[in-house]
């Protein structure tokens, strides 16, 4: 488990991070600040009337994923995230809450931002209901790392084996 590096700063993390570096492209779903929310259902299928933006995942852990993108988003937001996994043919579709978004800084950074997200779907199934100690891997699991990560870990056995 991920530890703080600091003595006034704790780490707050329950699961460990995994680094994912993945196009995304992000909608608002619930917009926390206005109030309104941008999803419908017209004649039984989903519609998310709100902008996309572009992004790149950061990392990604048994109930959290980061990105950048050039969108600010509040704390309270309620986005889905389409992750665009390599030799997958489509977007894992990721729906959670916004924790933090912040700005870059440095270099070439100019209005970006950095977004942590607690997610609670992949592909319309609840994360809380997938989180397990899997023996094999011997870490913590659940369906976000396999969503987005398995095919790395597959590969890596097929490299290996």
């Amino acid at each position: 488990m991920p530890m703080g590096n600091m003595k006034n700063n704790p780490e707050k993390r329950k699961y460990a991070r995994y680094g994912s570096k993945m196009p995304i492209i992000c909608r608002v779903i619930y917009d926390f600040k206005t109030q309104i929310k941008y999803q419908i259902v017209v004649d039984g299928q989903e519609r998310i009337l709100s902008e996309k933006y572009d992004g790149v995942s950061k990392d990604v852990s048994v109930e959290g994923f980061s990105f950048f993108s050039s969108q600010r988003l509040s704390k309270g937001d309620v986005i889905r995230i389409e992750v665009y996994v390599p030799t997958q043919k489509n977007p894992v579709h990721l729906d959670g809450e916004v924790r933090w978004s912040h700005p870059m800084a440095g270099f070439g950074m100019r209005d970006q931002y950095e977004t942590g997200v607690h997610v609670l779907k992949v592909n319309g199934k609840l994360v809380v209901d997938t989180v397990r100690f899997d023996k094999v891997r011997g870490m913590h699991w659940s369906e976000v790392l396999d969503a987005v990560l398995k095919h790395f870990l597959d590969q890596d056995k097929e490299d290996k084996g």
